[in-house]
């Protein structure tokens, strides 16, 4: 379940950060590919959390 939540609030952080103008529409376009690979790290730890915990 945490996975599921991960991937949203990732993004919704990122835009809120534009929308707020917190950062630049360049500078959210370079932190994209890099908060997409957060989410693909996180959701790994976390199934293999699950996997060692026999969830």
């Amino acid at each position: 379940m945490g996975e599921v939540r991960t991937k949203p609030e990732l993004h919704y952080q990122l835009s809120l950060a534009k929308r707020l103008e917190f950062i630049s529409e360049e500078k959210m376009l370079t932190l994209e590919p890099i908060v997409i690979e957060t989410e693909k790290v996180l959701g790994s730890l976390i199934r293999s959390n699950r996997k060692r915990k026999g969830d």
